[in-house]
């Protein structure tokens, strides 16, 4: 009987051994855990070229790092995630826009850009028509007057009655008459002299 009761006892040892180690070993893992995304963080913020946004991102992860460790949290399940992130989309006061932010959160669109290289953007193309203009208003035209009578204007006199005025006969002009004039009497033309050579 002292053989099975010592065995009875290892036995029992070795499960409260275990029990109590579980809590430490599960502490563990997730510091572990932890530690590593840490780690992975970490590189990813070294890699970035703006020396501000580095900066940044190293201070954010070493705060989520130490709010992990103050207070772990239980994993979130996706539907959990998914209806968070739609309930954000009801700041969106016009309804096509809500409309637009419900789509892309149940992953619709095109999603570019990593986490590691400063974010992620999701964007989907919508078509948006323009309003319709407003309808012209009636033409309006303006009511036709009937003119003005017209006065017939007051009779003109008539005119004054003229005597022909006679006219008198032309006066027969004399016809003009003048002499002959005498004809220039024609001058003799002299043969031309040829100059004289003297002898020589």
């Amino acid at each position: 009987m002292s053989l099975s009761t010592t065995s009875f006892t290892r036995h029992c040892l070795a499960a409260a051994a275990i029990a109590l180690t579980l809590p430490a070993w599960a502490q563990g893992t997730g510091k572990t855990s932890t530690d590593s995304r840490y780690q992975q963080e970490r590189a990813a913020c070294a890699a970035m070229s703006d020396p501000a946004a580095r900066t940044n991102c190293l201070r954010d992860i070493a705060a989520a790092r130490q709010q992990a460790r103050r207070n772990p949290r239980e994993p979130v399940s996706p539907a959990e995630l998914q209806r968070n992130a739609l309930q954000r989309c009801q700041v969106h006061t016009i309804a096509e826009d809500r409309a637009i932010c419900e789509r892309m959160v149940r992953g619709e669109g095109e999603v570019s850009g990593s986490v590691r290289g400063g974010g992620q953007i999701r964007s989907i193309e919508t078509t948006v028509f323009p309003p319709a203009p407003p309808p012209a208003p009636p033409a309006t035209v303006p009511p036709v007057s009937a003119p003005p009578p017209v006065s017939s204007p007051p009779p003109m006199a008539p005119p004054p009655t003229m005597q022909p005025t006679p006219v008198p006969p032309p006066t027969p002009v004399p016809p003009i008459t003048t002499p002959p004039s005498p004809m220039p009497s024609p001058t003799p033309v002299q043969p031309p002299t040829a100059p004289m050579r003297p002898a020589g």
